[in-house]
C-alpha cells in the first residue's frame, strides 16, 4: 500500500505520517531522509525530525539521491521524507535523468515494501 501525504511547510506532514506507520505496528521500519543539511536551520530541523521520532522505532537512512540503488535486505514499511527534496536533489545532480531517477527509484522501493 502506499499513502502520499501532501501540505504546507511545518503543516505536520512528517508527523503525520510516522503516526501512520506506529499505528500500524510495522516491524523495524525505516526513515528514508532525503534533505541534503547546508546550514544550522537544516541542522535543526533535522534535530527536531529525529527528536519526534525517537520513541517510535525507526531506522534512518540518509539518500539524497540514486534511491533506485538503496537495497533494504527484506520486504519493510519505509516512509520517505521527503520527495519533493528528493525530487530537487536529482535535478541539480542532473536535469535531465532527474524525473526518470525518482520515478524508477520509488518503483525499486515500491518492490521492496509491504
Amino acid at each position: 500500500m502506499l499513502h502520499v501525504v501532501t501540505g504546507g511547510s511545518g503543516s505536520g506532514k512528517s508527523e503525520y505520517a510516522e503516526r501512520l506507520i506506529t499505528e500500524c505496528k510495522a516491524e523495524n521500519p525505516i526513515y528514508i531522509a532525503t534533505m541534503m543539511v547546508w546550514d544550522e536551520e537544516g541542522r535543526e530541523r533535522v534535530r527536531r525530525h529525529r527528536k519526534m521520532r525517537a520513541e517510535k522505532g525507526f531506522q534512518t537512512v540518509e539518500c539524497f539521491t540514486g534511491l533506485g540503488s538503496l537495497e533494504l535486505g527484506e520486504e519493510r514499511t519505509v516512509l520517505l521524507e521527503c520527495m519533493s527534496n528528493l525530487v530537487s536533489n536529482e535535478f541539480y545532480k542532473n536535469e535531465e535523468t532527474a524525473f526518470a531517477a525518482v520515478m524508477d527509484g520509488v518503483e525499486h522501493l515500491l518492490r521492496q515494501c509491504r
